[in-house]
């Protein structure tokens, strides 16, 4: 779980380990997305990368959130 660089994190993964993404969704699209703010409706909720034969799950906290 990061706090707000998932996006970040996936593309760092993508390039250096060239990793497939498989699966990526944020927070506003998920449930009830209308009543958040900007800045967390663009993390990521969920996201699934291929690494060779392992799948790396990347995620942002939802803030307020301890990890």
């Amino acid at each position: 779980m990061l706090d707000g660089q998932a996006a970040e994190a996936i593309e760092f993964y993508r390039e250096a380990l060239k990793s497939k993404l498989l699966f990526k969704t944020t927070y506003g699209e998920g449930k009830d997305a209308e009543s958040l703010r900007e800045e967390v409706k663009n993390r990521i909720s969920h996201a699934v990368l291929q690494t060779g034969e392992n799948d790396l799950m990347v995620a942002d906290i939802f803030p307020g959130n301890l990890m």
